[in-house]
């Protein structure tokens, strides 16, 4: 995130709010509502088994994943000031909806939820909020660094990624086989 934020001018996340308030409002309202109330409507249309509803709840009702500011410039024509913006806006958002979002989504799903706070905080502190505030900075006040290590620091952040993520699968291998394969389905829709 931080080799991201690297290449987009802080003014351009002010830009956002400032020239394009419809986009933003429409973006936030998908989503903290409507992903949030198409993830109710599949599990209680399609009735996986509770972990993996739970699993969706959680999902639906969190901030996006910090890998969505990498993936904006290569899989389409996605503006990383804007996904920049968006990141930041529901990331500080997240202390408010998170918790009201899984409250309301374990009423129909019957599970009952107690969210932390401060891990939180610190979770959205050092995935969001540090490493895309630190890249703007970095960005702004040191454009030669900018432009001469943020193509590797880049390429070095996305091998410790893929290592973490193969850890972390070679870890929940047997939980992920333990799953039927409707529960992939459910989580495919």
């Amino acid at each position: 995130v931080f080799a991201q934020a690297l290449k987009i001018p802080p003014r351009q996340i002010i830009a956002f709010f400032n020239d394009r308030p419809v986009l933003m409002l429409w973006s936030l309202v998908t989503m903290l509502v409507i992903v949030p109330a198409a993830a109710v409507g599949i599990i209680l249309l399609l009735k996986p088994p509770p972990a993996v509803a739970v699993g969706l709840a959680i999902l639906a009702a969190c901030p996006p994943a910090p890998l969505m500011l990498k993936g904006v410039g290569k899989l389409g024509r996605g503006d990383a000031g804007f996904v920049a913006s968006l990141h930041l806006s529901v990331s500080m958002l997240a202390f408010i909806t998170v918790p009201f979002c899984l409250y309301l989504i374990s009423m129909p799903i019957g599970f009952q939820v107690e969210v932390d706070l401060a891990s939180m905080a610190w979770i959205i502190g050092r995935t969001i909020l540090i490493p895309i505030g630190l890249g703007l900075g970095v960005g702004h006040f040191f454009p030669k660094f900018a432009d001469t290590m943020g193509a590797k620091l880049d390429r070095a952040g996305t091998a410790g990624v893929v290592i973490v993520l193969l850890i972390a699968m070679a870890a929940w291998i047997p939980r992920l086989l333990d799953m039927t394969l409707y529960s992939y389905l459910v989580i495919a829709v």
